[in-house]
């Protein structure tokens, strides 16, 4: 059928330059972090990170290291691929093109 077209990319990536994954990340933290009932302070220093830098993380402000994203994930005591995978779904829920981009294996209509 007629699919809509999909939004370019930066460097041929296969992201989008809008919204970022970064959003959805943020929003993946803090939804664990308020199930948990600590503060952000708390997490932070859990993460062993400063509480401007978690507070930059949750508003998607932060594209997080590999590293980065496994301290966060120690201090909501969860996996690191739990949390990128529910990420993930909160970011397929924004931009549900994306799917549709990896089934195709391109961003490009």
């Amino acid at each position: 059928g007629n699919l809509p077209a999909m939004p370019r990319t930066a460097d041929h990536l296969l992201l989008p330059t809008d919204p970022q994954p970064t959003g959805a990340l943020g929003r993946a933290v803090v939804a664990r972090r308020r199930h948990l009932g600590i503060t952000q302070e708390h997490l932070a220093a859990r993460a062993g990170l400063s509480r401007k830098y978690m507070s930059d993380v949750e508003l998607g402000k932060r594209n997080l290291t590999y590293i980065g994203i496994h301290r966060i994930a120690a201090g909501l005591e969860m996996t690191p691929g739990a949390l990128v995978q529910q990420a993930d779904a909160l970011y397929a829920e924004e931009s549900p093109w994306l799917d549709e981009a990896v089934r195709r294996g391109r961003v490009e209509p």
